[in-house]
C-alpha cells in the first residue's frame, strides 16, 4: 500500500485534476468493497502509527524540558534574576 500511494501527496495539489479526483485520491469510488476496506484499514493503521510516534516525541520533550507551566516559571525566574 505504501509503495502504491507514496507519490499521491504531491499530486493532490495539482489543479488540473477534476474535483472528484481531488476528493478521492485513493480511488475508493472505483474500487471493490474489499479493496476500499483494505485501503482504509491501511490508512487507519498508518494514522495510529504516526500518532504513537507523535505522543512518544511529546513525552520525550516533556521529560527533557518540562511542561508549559514549568518552562514559563523558569523564564520568569531567569528574568527576575537577570534584571
Amino acid at each position: 500500500m505504501r509503495k502504491r500511494y507514496r507519490s499521491y501527496p504531491a499530486e493532490w495539489f495539482v489543479d488540473d485534476r477534476s474535483e472528484d479526483k481531488r476528493l478521492d485520491p485513493y480511488g475508493a469510488a472505483e474500487g471493490s468493497a474489499e479493496a476500499v476496506a483494505n485501503t482504509l484499514l491501511c490508512l487507519i493503521h498508518q494514522a495510529i502509527y504516526l500518532l504513537k510516534r507523535q505522543l512518544a516525541s511529546q513525552e520525550q520533550v516533556f521529560l527533557e524540558q518540562g511542561g508549559f507551566t514549568e518552562r514559563l516559571y523558569q523564564q520568569r525566574r531567569r528574568r527576575r534574576e537577570g534584571g
